[in-house]
């Protein structure tokens, strides 16, 4: 209930800040919330259903509402923002936290609080700087230019930082996560394979909207609608899931989904590099593939990591779980850009000072035509109507 009022008055924030300073500080309030959110809902799952079944169908659905909602969040973002402006993808927040609030008052159960524990606050701010270097390293690190070192500054305090948090939660007798954790292998494969489950979805949803308003010319609307099938199609998969894993098990049903996503990731790359026409369609089945791959394999790890610890664990294998996921979403944007095709990159991640081996700038093969005057200011005036906003993605 504490992650529902604070996410939900920090979206109010959001849409009332002045300026981008307020609106950065309200966001990390906003992602404080909803990380409280996150790791609460698997472990009141985890306490529901004690069955292999029927948790497996809850965490269907908790799959297949979590990916509706990310997935979905470019085409409600591109409609807000055409209907509305900037301001309303965060003012949206307040009814659904309200809601959410009061349907947890009203039908959730309390779980056993863990006695004895209290709040780990070195291994806690080791933690926090050791993520925030790390994503501010690996953000800046694809254009550095003179920041580079300040971008190595960056990573070596990340593995310092890391370390210094192994240390604290080895010595300390109730650390924030129990490394002894990480000796199940079911724990650990699941933590690791989340990370980089999101490490690849939010990477292609990133270069994807990208790709499309900047270099294929949609508009921000058409861009969510775009993704809709994407959407339609990892909801279904979650839930198809749910029925499937009990019968299956997780693994064979991971490697189901691995294997899709592995094929669909190959047939986008092979479609940029054979320049496929019309390319946007073909590149948008491809990623529909993936994101069935995406709903399989997430309820399969996801089984799989509650059903490897005890009952009175389940809030930190949850929070830990949590955390891995959202240091892949943090760092999937960085770390697609110098892996999108050159011939498709947005202009932003284009080298000007490189070109084709055995050409020179001057050449005809590889020179790139000046913009013609009046097609530029008519761009120039397009870009005055519309607002070209990533939508945040918690």
């Amino acid at each position: 209930m504490a992650g529902f009022a604070v996410f939900t008055l920090a979206s109010a924030a959001c849409g009332l800040v002045p300026a981008i300073g307020e609106l950065i500080a309200a966001r990390a309030v906003q992602g404080a919330g909803a990380a409280a959110l996150g790791a609460s809902s698997l472990a009141l799952i985890n306490h529901t259903y004690p069955d292999a079944a029927g948790r497996a169908r809850a965490v269907s659905v908790w799959t297949a509402g979590g990916a509706a909602t990310l997935a979905a969040g470019p085409l409600i973002g591109g409609l807000l923002i055409a209907a509305v402006g900037w301001r309303s993808i965060f003012f949206i927040n307040l009814p659904l936290g309200a809601l959410g609030w009061w349907l947890t008052r009203r039908y959730a159960t309390t779980t056993p609080a863990a006695t004895g524990r209290g709040a780990d606050l070195p291994g806690q701010v080791t933690a926090i700087v050791a993520l925030t270097a790390l994503a501010g390293a690996t953000i800046d690190a694809g254009s550095a230019g003179s920041r580079l070192p300040l971008v190595v500054g960056g990573f070596a305090l990340a593995a310092a930082a890391g370390a210094a948090f192994i240390a604290i939660e080895h010595a300390r007798e109730r650390p924030m996560l129990p490394l002894s954790l990480f000796r199940m292998r079911a724990f650990s494969t699941a933590t690791c394979a989340g990370l980089l489950v999101n490490l690849v979805f939010f990477g292609l949803i990133f270069a994807f909207s990208l790709f499309l308003q900047d270099q294929q010319g949609l508009s921000p609307l058409a861009t969510g609608l775009a993704f809709l099938p994407v959407t339609v199609l990892i909801v279904v998969s979650n839930l198809v899931a749910g029925r499937i894993l009990p019968a299956r098990g997780t693994r064979p049903v991971a490697w189901a989904g691995a294997l899709l996503m592995g094929a669909g990731c190959l047939a986008m790359l092979g479609l940029v590099a054979a320049r496929a026409d019309p390319l946007v369609p073909a590149l948008i089945a491809g990623l529909s593939l993936t994101g069935v791959g995406i709903g399989l394999v997430v309820n399969a790890i996801t089984a799989a990591l509650l059903g490897s610890v005890a009952p009175a664990q389940s809030g930190i294998a949850s929070g830990a779980f949590t955390a891995f996921r959202q240091t892949g979403s943090v760092l999937a944007s960085p770390c697609s850009a110098p892996c999108w095709p050159a011939s498709a990159r947005p202009p932003a991640w284009k080298s000007p000072s490189r070109s084709a081996p055995g050409s020179s700038p001057s050449s005809p093969r590889s020179a790139t035509p000046p913009p013609d005057p009046a097609h530029q200011r008519v761009a120039e005036k397009e870009k005055t109507k519309e607002t070209h906003v990533e939508l945040p993605l918690p």
